[in-house]
């Protein structure tokens, strides 16, 4: 009952912030471009977390947060699982200047979508995927050149925590060609706040942030399935873990993973997981190098 009066009190901000405080920041940014557009997006960004942790009861922690400093040093491709919208909102908060790859969808929603487009993101035809391919890079090379990295959601959607979604190839294709270090990111936010549903779950959603991964020494195969396969292996499976784990105690925590979301009694253990999904890659590899060849995606 209590989670459930704390969820309305939740949904009932957010409808204040979206309909009263959003349009009134966006007016505010007509003339506003560069830094100080980021702030004004950082700050509504702040509002709306702040108003999850104050009426649902849902915070946020960052482990790894030494790893950003990599971002200062030069753009890399941002590589994310997405379990919830909270993610978008807390890496607008904590990410140094980056552009989001999203569907064009987005920025027709009134408000909230008129906003996004200034803040210079990659918005694509997922319907279109060769198309979507050369745009990736071509406007992936133009935020770079201004020293923006790029966040890329390589499940396609937001996915429900505890569900196996394979990692789309394209992103990869496109870091290969440009030679972008990956930067890898895991986040529970799926357990707190789950895609679709009205309940919110108070608690501690875990950030986990990786150290680089080169992609001049790897294949785009390669390059996919170690991405993937540490993003599998640092998603937190719970909230609210009484201290910050070390790399061991994630490992520790991460295998098993019992599916919550689905609220099936299935436990997928990692060499299971590790068999799908490379089953699956190499499936997609394949189609993907039909449709679309590395010189087509510079061209």
């Amino acid at each position: 009952m209590i989670t459930w009066i704390r969820s309305l009190i939740t949904f009932i901000g957010f409808l204040f912030i979206y309909l009263v405080i959003t349009p009134v920041m966006l007016i505010s940014t007509v003339l506003l471009t560069g830094s100080w557009y980021r702030n004004v997006t950082i700050a509504w960004s702040k509002i709306l977390v702040g108003w999850m942790r104050i009426g649902a009861g849902i915070d946020y922690r960052i482990i790894g947060a030494e790893n950003l400093k990599y971002l200062e040093k030069a753009p890399h491709f941002i590589v994310s699982n997405h379990q919830s919208a909270l993610e978008t909102l807390i890496y607008t908060i904590i990410l140094p200047p980056h552009s989001f790859v999203l569907k064009k969808e987005l920025l027709y929603i009134p408000f909230f979508g008129w906003g996004l487009a200034k803040a210079k993101p990659i918005a694509i035809n997922r319907k279109d995927g060769k198309n979507a391919l050369k745009q990736i890079s071509k406007q992936a090379k133009e935020r770079f050149a201004e020293g923006r990295s790029v966040i890329i959601f390589p499940e396609g959607t937001r996915v429900p925590f505890g569900e196996v979604v394979p990692f789309k190839k394209g992103g990869f294709i496109v870091a290969k060609q440009l030679e972008a270090p990956i930067l890898p990111m895991a986040i529970n936010s799926g357990i707190a706040a789950p895609k679709g549903r009205f309940l919110k779950e108070p608690g501690i959603i875990t950030i986990v942030i990786g150290a680089p991964i080169e992609a001049t020494s790897r294949t785009t195969s390669e390059l996919a399935k170690e991405t993937e396969n540490w993003i599998r292996g640092h998603i937190v499976p719970s909230l609210n873990v009484s201290k910050i784990p070390s790399e061991a105690e994630i490992k520790a925590l991460t295998a098993p993973i019992k599916s919550k979301e689905t609220k099936r009694e299935k436990t997928v253990t990692a060499e299971t997981e590790n068999r799908v999904e490379t089953a699956k890659m190499q499936n997609a590899e394949e189609k993907e190098i039909a449709k679309v060849t590395e010189a087509e995606v510079m061209k």
